[in-house]
């Protein structure tokens, strides 16, 4: 009962803040819900017994990345002028994927051969998700992936800072008030 329980309020607080991500229209509450949807998941590896992947899931991604996303975003002080305009399209997109995701849940658990109540997990061999499996699949099987993610995250802040860039005034000019 209490691992129902454990499962259910954390995968909630995933999907809400998923949502959130999604949703908020401030970049630092968009943030913030990110971190918290990481942290959630986490709490679900735990669950799994996957501990090694679950100290991953918090140090990395919302710890590291996180972090570079947040001081990227107040480094380049992005302005909060224009609101950006939420077309009627993406609401209906929006409204869409969430009634799927909610027919799915309900058929998940009233479908007795496969959904909640169906078969029990295969057993896991012991070594399964331990330190040095985990790391001779990283840096043999999936090294290049690995590596590519790193050389895509750089370029993306790099990217995302020259975009953002403001031109430089003339020196007569006065600079517009941030708001």
């Amino acid at each position: 009962m209490f691992s129902t329980l454990y499962f259910w309020l954390f995968a909630t607080i995933a999907v809400l803040c998923g949502v959130g991500v999604v949703l908020s229209r401030n970049l630092m509450h968009s943030a913030i819900s990110l971190v918290i949807t990481m942290v959630a998941i986490a709490a679900l590896f735990l669950q799994l017994h996957c501990e090694f992947l679950a100290y991953l899931q918090v140090i990395v991604y919302a710890g590291a990345v996180m972090v570079l996303i947040i001081f990227t975003v107040t480094l380049l002080n992005l302005l909060r002028e224009r609101q950006p305009i939420v077309m009627k399209s993406r609401k209906w997109g929006v409204a869409f994927v969430f009634l799927f995701l909610i027919l799915f849940c309900v058929y998940q658990f009233l479908d007795e051969s496969y959904g909640f109540r169906g078969p029990s997990r295969p057993a896991v061999p012991l070594a399964w998700g331990n330190v040095p499996t985990v790391a001779r699949a990283l840096f043999t099987t999936y090294l290049f992936p690995f590596e590519f993610v790193s050389v895509l995250l750089t370029s993306a802040i790099i990217g995302a800072s020259v975009i953002a860039r403001r031109e430089p005034t003339e020196p007569g000019q006065k600079e517009e008030e941030e708001l």
